[in-house]
């Protein structure tokens, strides 16, 4: 087991839902998502769905990002609505792929803001 219990989650109840976040929030929520793809249970097509659905979906409208990084983030959204959206059984491939690239925006993420 990691440093954090299963299913530790970060979350920044001050918000509701709707409201902007600051850059901590969002370091928060990307370091949770990344913490789940890399000690949930299950394959990387599972993790990487509970991290889209539970995560990053959600982030969406609330993101203050500078211009570069939000297209990043809404490229990889895009790609990732349309990984879920084809079929019910997912590319294991693909998922690796995608996963890796949540992994490299949380990592711009952090060097940038």
């Amino acid at each position: 087991m990691g440093m954090f219990p299963m299913g530790f989650v970060f979350s920044d109840n001050r918000s509701s839902f709707g409201e902007r976040m600051d850059n901590q929030a969002i370091k928060r929520h990307l370091f949770t998502a990344v913490h789940m793809l890399g000690s949930d249970e299950g394959t990387v097509d599972v993790r990487l769905r509970k991290v889209y659905d539970g995560q990053l979906r959600h982030l969406m409208e609330r993101l203050t990002l500078p211009h570069d990084i939000r297209q990043d983030y809404e490229q990889l959204m895009t790609d990732l609505a349309r990984l879920f959206a084809e079929q019910s059984t997912v590319d294991p491939d693909r998922a690796s792929l995608l996963a890796r690239r949540v992994v490299a925006f949380y990592q711009q993420v952090m060097d940038d803001l």
